[in-house]
């Protein structure tokens, strides 16, 4: 599995980059500027720069937390009076631990441009549970999203027969989904630092340091 990931990581990583200059080596006399806290098509901006930061809740686990938080920064190129394409690197925090990659992303505007949806898919670099990751998402404004993460993920459940008792862990794959909302922005900006002191200070208290 190990090499198919990387085949997967590389593969991502080369989509982004070739798809990233690509946008960028279009005639530029429509470009605009680079947006954060108002994204927006050409030719208003002409780059736009991600800094999104959610709260979800997973469907499905065993037992476990379904609460997580996921960062996605990156950098989407506009192709067009009502697309972008580009790229994002998400890191997800849950009770089974980190999840970090990159991912490839699309964005659609509303005729209005007052709103938009985004899709994307990824694979991760660390060697946690989630083997794939998606994303399908609903801008309803400029800087808040709902969104819906579906991943494949693996489990690992304890098979003991005996005497004398011997066990041994079996893999278990199948998809989740994770609901959440998203902020953008500067009040994304603002989140994910707030959560990287939050999660730092809680590890410098634990009981254990």
């Amino acid at each position: 599995m190990s090499g198919t990931r990387d085949t997967l990581v590389l593969t991502v990583l080369a989509a982004v980059a070739l798809n990233t200059i690509r946008a960028a080596g279009q005639d530029s006399a429509s470009s605009g500027r680079l947006c954060l806290n108002h994204p927006q098509p050409r030719p208003v901006c002409s780059a736009i720069a991600l800094t999104n930061f959610g709260a979800y809740y997973r469907t499905g686990g065993n037992g476990e937390s379904h609460l997580r938080l996921i960062a996605d920064w990156g950098l989407l190129m506009t192709t067009g009076r009502r697309s972008a394409i580009g790229g994002s690197l998400f890191l997800s925090a849950e009770s089974r631990g980190f999840t970090l990659g990159p991912a490839i992303r699309y964005q659609h505007w509303s005729a209005d441009a007052k709103s938009s949806w985004e899709v994307a898919i990824g694979v991760p670099l660390n060697n946690g549970p989630t083997l794939a990751h998606g994303l399908v998402k609903w801008n309803v404004s400029r800087l808040v999203g709902l969104s819906i993460r579906p991943e494949l993920r693996r489990t690992y459940d304890a098979v003991c027969s005996g005497p004398p008792y011997v066990c041994n862990a079996s893999e278990h794959r199948g998809p989740v989904v994770s609901f959440g909302v998203e902020i953008g922005g500067v009040p994304g900006i603002a989140l994910t630092a707030a959560s990287f002191v939050g999660l730092v200070a809680a590890a410098l208290a634990y009981p254990g340091n």
